[in-house]
């Protein structure tokens, strides 16, 4: 399954509100990436493995890259991870602002980390 089908697979399931226009998953796919940062290697954590070490959600992010069901990161998970300018970056690229943006991104970003975690062979050789 690829990434962009999988994020429009948990738009339609969740029926997430969006703007009038379509919702650019593809757009959002690649700015919550880049906010991300590249996937980990070894001794090279992501931008997201840095920033969930400094504000101590490094548990809640390896749940997420493991959870087998839906989950949703609250409102302080996302500001915690994503700063305001890159909220602003989505935004401009995506139409969505206020509580559309935000819930949006809380509904997809647990999803993503998942995704990227088991497209990541590195993630995949350290659970054996």
């Amino acid at each position: 399954m690829t990434i962009i089908y999988a994020l429009k697979s948990v738009i339609r399931r969740k029926k997430i509100a969006a703007p009038s226009e379509p919702l650019n998953t593809s757009a959002l796919l690649t700015i919550l990436n880049e906010v991300l940062g590249p996937v980990p290697r070894p001794n090279h954590p992501s931008k997201l493995g840095k920033r969930a070490r400094a504000t101590g959600m490094l548990d809640t992010v390896r749940h997420w890259q493991e959870m087998q069901q839906d989950a949703t990161a609250t409102q302080q998970e996302v500001h915690a991870l994503i700063t305001r300018a890159e909220l602003r970056i989505i935004s401009e690229h995506t139409g969505l602002s206020g509580p559309h943006l935000l819930k949006v991104v809380r509904e997809l970003l647990p999803h993503c980390v998942r995704i990227r975690a088991h497209n990541n062979p590195f993630f995949l050789l350290n659970k054996e």
